[in-house]
């Protein structure tokens, strides 16, 4: 039963989202209220910087705009739910194989007492029948325990299908937790793991490190210019393009227009070349919207690339590369700034 303070607070976000609904001026669907739900709660940033875009800037929302919300942010939520739906049902699965198990163990128990005791009731002067009822007792084990391993055989035969099925369903829903679902490129979440696996106890230290920060050049303009459509469809190009250039890295969509690249390499300059290799690409790449065969204005890219230092935390390793992507937008963007080659990064000033 909800307190009268938890009823109050559900009131008034309810209310804002309602609000939120006819200033948008977009249909209350189950679906939209949720969106607008969730943002008047808070707690999420992504959704919340998404749609002060719409409120603020723009003014409103379109249909295509809400569709795209729903499947980046309500999405994600789904799949949270049928990750742990699948735990769930995966743990109550070896929980049975557990029993499994436990049972097998209580008849080997059985049928160890069983022999024994046959055993030890045939002795040099027993005679002829008392020796057949033994060996005819232990006979009767023997089968009876074949029966049984028969049937554990089976039991853990299903329960390996089912196991094996749910470890699949669940690896799938894992994936779609770390996807961006319009670039599909890595999406936020996808972001903090691979910057928290740098700084595992176990992570490969000795090799160079290098995060760049990649920003699209006026990408609001894309949108304002062409409509958001035509914008996603650059994002998913942009996206795309510098997963071919960075094959052996990881990518992810920071957020908006921005990506990160995470590689790891032998060769100290590696990262402000593959920097170079992309901001020369989208320099010279002239783009055409397929759908619409409209000829967009050249995307240029900024680009800030850091390397790992052996006293740099998360956020220090970060701030570094945004700190030299902002030097290279303020510098005119289309272009790369990057951190001098030292042998001992530690001294280096950005």
């Amino acid at each position: 039963m909800y307190t009268p303070r938890e009823y109050a607070d559900a009131f008034v976000i309810a209310k804002e989202a309602l609000g939120l609904v006819a200033k948008l001026q977009t249909p209350p669907t189950p679906d939209v209220y949720e969106l607008l739900y969730r943002y008047s709660a808070g707690g999420d940033n992504g959704l919340r910087d998404a749609l002060d875009y719409c409120l603020n800037d723009a003014g409103t929302v379109s249909k295509k705009q809400m569709q795209h919300l729903k499947q980046t942010f309500l999405s994600a939520t789904e799949s949270a739910e049928a990750n742990a739906r699948i735990s769930e049902q995966l743990a109550e699965e070896l929980g049975g194989l557990k029993s499994i198990v436990d049972d097998q163990l209580a008849a080997s128990g059985e049928f160890n007492s069983s022999l024994g005791s046959a055993a030890a009731n045939l002795r040099p002067e027993s005679t002829p029948d008392e020796a057949r009822a033994c060996i005819e007792l232990a006979m009767s084990c023997n089968e009876e325990m074949q029966g049984q391993l028969k049937q554990v055989t089976s039991k853990l035969a299903t329960s390996q299908t089912h196991i094996d099925e749910m470890q699949g369903r669940l690896l799938e829903s894992q994936k779609l937790l770390l996807i961006d679902p319009v670039t599909e490129v890595g999406n936020r979440r996808f972001f903090d793991t691979m910057m928290l696996r740098r700084f595992q106890p176990d992570h490969n230290r000795a090799r160079h490190n290098f995060l760049l920060i990649i920003d699209l050049d006026n990408f609001k303009d894309v949108n304002d210019t062409y409509g958001h459509s035509t914008g996603d469809r650059v994002l998913r190009y942009a996206a795309s393009m510098i997963q071919k250039l960075a094959k052996e890295a990881s990518v992810a969509r920071y957020g908006g227009d921005e990506f990160a690249v995470f590689l790891e390499s032998d060769d100290i300059g590696e990262g402000k070349e593959l920097g170079k290799a992309i901001c020369d690409h989208f320099a010279k790449a002239s783009m055409k919207d397929a759908e619409t065969n409209v000829r967009i204005d050249q995307v240029t890219t900024s680009i800030g690339v850091s390397r790992l230092r052996v006293d740099d935390d998360r956020e220090s390793w970060f701030n570094r590369a945004d700190k030299l992507l902002y030097s290279a937008k303020q510098g005119g963007r289309n272009r790369v700034m990057h951190e001098r080659d030292f042998s001992d990064l530690k001294t280096t000033k950005v």
